[in-house]
C-alpha cells in the first residue's frame, strides 16, 4: 500500500479533528442527498477560519469506513462541491479537490474526494453564520462550543454582531472595532485586525464588523 493511502488510513481510523472532517456520500434517486449543502458549507468555511484542513467525502465516520463515491457520480459530487464554494460561502473559497482511491473494509478501491482548504485570510461566512472548527466540532465564532453535529443538536449559533458586542462589553478598555475612515493608510481593517489580535479575537472582532457595515472581506 502507497505510503499516501496508508496515511489516510491510518488517520481516519484515528476519526475528526480539528484538521480532518470525514463526510459519507448518500444519494437518493440519483441525486446528493447527504452531506446537504448548508452542512458542508459550514464545514468548509469553519476549516478555513481556522487553521485549515481537510474534507474527506466518500468517508463514513460513524463507524469510521470509507464508503466510496460510485464513479459514475464522482463529477456530479466535485460539481456539487464548486458550486457550495461559490454560492454559499462569502467571500467564496478556492479549496484543492483531489480524487482518490482508498481501501474499503474488504480491501476493494473506493472513489473518494479529498477536498484540501487552506486557512482564509478573509472571515468566511456560511449558512450557520461565522464558524470555525477546533476540538473535531464546529463552534461560532466568539462563542460557547455547540454540541457536535454527531450528536444531533440543531446548529443555532448567535448572530455575529452580538457576539462581537458581548466580548467587547467584556472587555471595554481592550476591544474596540474599528470605523470606516480609520485604516492605517495602504491596508484594509482587516489587516490591521490580523496583525494586532489572536486569532479567536481576530475573527470575532471581524465578524462584528463585517456585520454592521456588510462586508464579506477585506
Amino acid at each position: 500500500m502507497p505510503d499516501a493511502t496508508e496515511r489516510w488510513i491510518r488517520k481516519i481510523r484515528l476519526g475528526e479533528d480539528s484538521f480532518l472532517e470525514l463526510e459519507e456520500v448518500v444519494f437518493a434517486g440519483g441525486r446528493i442527498k447527504g452531506p446537504g449543502r448548508d452542512q458542508l458549507a459550514d464545514e468548509l468555511a469553519a476549516l478555513a477560519n481556522a487553521a485549515g484542513g481537510v474534507v474527506l467525502l466518500g468517508v463514513s465516520d460513524a463507524p469510521r469506513a470509507v464508503t466510496g463515491i460510485p464513479l459514475e457520480h464522482l463529477d456530479a459530487v466535485e460539481r456539487y462541491v464548486s458550486e457550495i464554494v461559490r454560492d454559499s460561502i462569502t467571500p467564496p473559497l478556492v479549496p484543492l479537490v483531489e480524487k482518490l482511491e482508498l481501501p474499503d473494509a474488504a480491501g476493494r478501491l473506493r472513489p473518494v474526494l479529498k477536498i484540501e482548504v487552506p486557512r482564509g485570510f478573509a472571515v468566511h461566512q456560511s449558512p450557520g453564520g461565522y464558524l470555525h472548527l477546533a476540538d473535531a466540532g464546529v463552534r461560532p465564532v466568539g462563542g460557547v462550543p455547540r454540541r457536535q453535529r454527531r450528536r444531533g443538536a440543531r446548529r443555532a449559533a448567535l448572530p455575529a454582531r452580538r457576539q462581537g458586542r458581548r466580548r467587547a462589553a467584556r472587555r471595554p478598555d481592550r476591544v474596540r472595532l474599528p470605523v470606516r475612515g480609520e485604516e492605517p493608510a495602504g491596508r484594509s481593517v482587516q489587516e490591521g485586525v490580523y496583525e494586532t489580535f489572536g486569532d479567536e479575537l481576530r475573527l470575532t472582532i471581524y465578524a462584528a464588523y463585517a456585520a454592521d457595515f456588510g462586508m464579506g472581506g477585506a
